[in-house]
């Protein structure tokens, strides 16, 4: 469980503000319960007018990677632009271009840090995407797995996604179902979480942790694992951070990424369940791009050579320093926050022209590594204005190959480097994005020093997330948690009274590793931490966290909220008072609207009808024009009315599924 540990309180803290962030947007959202025994029920079948939540691999199974990000997925039947009016109107936040389509996200950063970051400087970055679902399944919004990817009309990666996601969580359940610590390879969900975490660990430590520059991403790996650890041994892994565990892990999960077809090619990819192929790098000319190399290297040294496996940033760093001869210092700047959301996500393209330009100067495929983070003061760039890169050069392959005796310099001379300059300046990358790139060579002294703790890694990959994405879409919120605390803990609570521990257990055992009966007698004692109950006390623990979970607790004034013209809380639109005269029956649709429209005491403008369109999902209408289609518009069923509701602070009305009927009500007065 110490491996495990900060990254459960880490999770908690993140789980808060999801579920925070799903009342603010009236979500539902069904949450993974770390270490819970309860089986897995299949969701009841939604409603056309339901909105449901999910949060991304890694961290929809509770494990962080040590990047302060995470995406979450927004299902429904309404059409991207209406949802996403819809979620900007709901958080509050005004943005200069609103996402409109699907394949397009919302980014929201979170004012109060997670509980238990001790640093004020830690950012949340939420990135929202939505997927749309028709309404043939809209049934499906509960269980997205069950929606066919085979022709799929909108956004398909983000439905194989949700795919993905219920895979694993599913498989997380089964293997707490199945745990038998008796066994070599029945491991319960901690030991799988462990393992990924640790190897994730490994290639943040490593500097291969970084999607912008086409290395590993986070998924890779959970995937690479959840397709080697079959038949491997991790009982062990949830104790310690151990270099021997991990170089098991690279031989049996992550060895297979760089072998058969992966190892001809320049591309390294991993199916997932859903038939997504998970890949980094591409093919440039006949030599393998910087990020395959560096993967391949890294995996290959460590594996064989347990002394070579980093378990910090600093580790990390002296490898790297250590490694080579000669660098490449390769500063980029740019001038507006559209030209860094641009090279955000293609800067990689111009890592590998560096990598064909050395090919041809060498004449000869030469070996080089980068390393993703900023390693120097930012005086090389000022704040929000670009980023430092490092590549380093290995001239043994070209000393082998061409019997080349000298420093690299002598290759690498001022005009090699000036014509590395301007090809890249003149890449359509750069002048599109109004940005320049320097690159510089450096021994391997003149740039970190004589010892590895000269220069201290003072920037990493994620807390320049907001300089490299660009403003325009980034908004900042502040999420009241207080609520979401309580529901937290009554829920821990049931919970763990569901789920009690069998008496006949052995102090220290869970009845997920203590096994059938007639071996329970025989189980060795596990910590205390592995009860299906201690993440619950860890939860209670973690909502007490000093002085942080008290700032987060109490919070500060919700901007989303200082006018009082905005909506209600979610919460009081789902509670709303039912009618103070109760009638014999429920209106129907048509009624009702009827009594909106002629009834003194209501005005039809002040009112809106629900819908579902057949091909746009939920949509809305004033009362006022109801029914006054002309040849253009096609004519509304009464049984597509789900919803009416006033205009201003959407004050329910009359609603189908929770049978409430308002409309005998003075409304139009309040």
């Amino acid at each position: 469980m110490a491996v495990l540990q900060n990254n459960d309180k880490y999770w908690v803290g993140l789980e808060l503000h999801v579920r925070a962030f799903a009342k603010r947007l009236d979500c539902v959202y069904l949450p993974y319960p770390l270490g819970s025994k309860k089986p897995m029920q299949e969701p009841k079948p939604s409603l056309p007018t339901e909105k449901h939540l999910y949060m991304s691999l890694p961290h929809a199974i509770g494990t962080i990677p040590p990047v302060h990000t995470y995406s979450l997925i927004a299902v429904a039947t309404m059409s991207a632009r209406t949802f996403f009016e819809y979620a900007v109107e709901k958080l509050g936040i005004d943005l200069a271009t609103p996402p409109t389509d699907d394949d397009e996200h919302l980014l929201i950063e979170l004012e109060s840090p997670l509980p238990q970051k001790p640093d004020e400087d830690c950012r949340i970055i939420c990135e929202l995407r939505y997927c749309r679902v028709t309404h043939e399944y809209s049934q499906y919004l509960s269980a997205p797995e069950n929606i066919p990817l085979m022709d799929w009309l909108f956004n398909s990666d983000l439905l194989a996604q949700l795919h993905d996601t219920r895979y694993v969580i599913k498989k997380m359940r089964e293997l707490d179902a199945t745990a038998d610590a008796t066994q070599t390879h029945a491991p319960s969900s901690v030991e799988y979480r462990a393992c990924v975490h640790q190897l994730i660990l490994w290639a943040f430590y490593r500097g291969i942790l970084c999607p912008r520059l086409q290395l590993l991403t986070s998924e890779m790996i959970l995937f690479c694992v959840d397709r080697g650890c079959t038949d491997l041994d991790i009982r062990e892994a949830d104790k310690y951070m151990s270099k021997s565990t991990i170089a098991k892990l690279l031989e049996r999960c992550m060895y297979p990424l760089v072998l058969g077809m992966n190892a001809k090619s320049a591309q390294l990819f991993v199916p997932t369940p859903s038939g997504r192929i998970l890949g980094c790098s591409s093919v440039g000319k006949d030599s393998s791009p910087v990020a395959t190399h560096t993967i391949r290297r890294a995996i290959t040294e460590d594996m064989t050579s347990v002394a070579t496996i980093s378990l910090g940033i600093r580790e990390g760093l002296g490898s790297f320093q250590s490694a080579y001869a000669m660098y490449l210092k390769i500063t980029l700047r740019y001038w507006s926050y559209s030209s860094g959301g641009l090279l955000g996500t293609q800067y990689y393209q111009i890592l590998l022209l560096i990598q064909d330009e050395l090919m041809d100067i060498f004449n000869a495929p030469i070996i080089s590594q980068i390393w993703p983070f900023n390693i120097v003061s930012p005086e090389d760039v000022p704040e929000d204005e670009g980023w430092v890169s490092y590549i380093g050069i290995d001239g043994d392959v070209l000393n082998s190959r061409q019997n080349f005796h000298g420093p690299i310099s002598t290759k690498l001379n001022d005009a090699a480097m000036q014509r590395l300059n301007d090809v890249c300046n003149d890449h359509s990358l750069l002048r599109s994005a109004e940005a320049s790139i320097e690159i510089q060579l450096y021994s391997q002294e003149d740039l970190f020093g004589t010892s590895e703790h000269d220069i201290r890694p003072n920037r990493r990959e994620g807390m320049d997330f907001k300089a490299i994405l660009g403003e325009e879409r980034m908004a900042t919120i502040n999420l009241d948690l207080s609520r979401t605390v309580d529901e937290f803990i009554l829920e821990a609570e049931k919970d763990k009274r569901a789920n009690p521990a069998r008496p006949s257990t052995p102090e220290g055992c869970t009845p997920s590793n203590a096994g059938p009966p007639w071996t329970g007698s025989n189980t060795a004692p596990v910590p205390q931490e592995r009860r299906p109950d201690s993440f619950r006390a860890l939860a209670r623990e973690t909502l007490r966290w000093q002085d942080a979970m008290k700032r987060l607790m109490v919070g500060g004034e919700d901007s989303a909220f200082k006018n009082g013209d905005l909506p209600p809380t979610t919460e009081s639109v789902q509670h709303s008072p039912p009618s103070s005269t109760p009638s014999g029956r429920f209106r129907s649709a048509s009624h009702a609207m009827r009594r909106l429209k002629w009834d003194p005491k209501h005005q039809a403008v002040e009112y809106e009808v629900g819908y579902v369109d057949r091909f746009d999902g939920m949509m809305w209408k004033r009362l006022d024009h109801w029914q006054m289609h002309t040849e253009e518009e096609d004519f509304i069923p009464e049984h597509r009315i789900w919803i009416i509701r006033r205009v201003r602070g959407h004050t329910m009305v009359w609603d189908r599924e929770k049978r409430t009927d308002r409309t005998g009500e003075d409304l139009g007065r309040k």
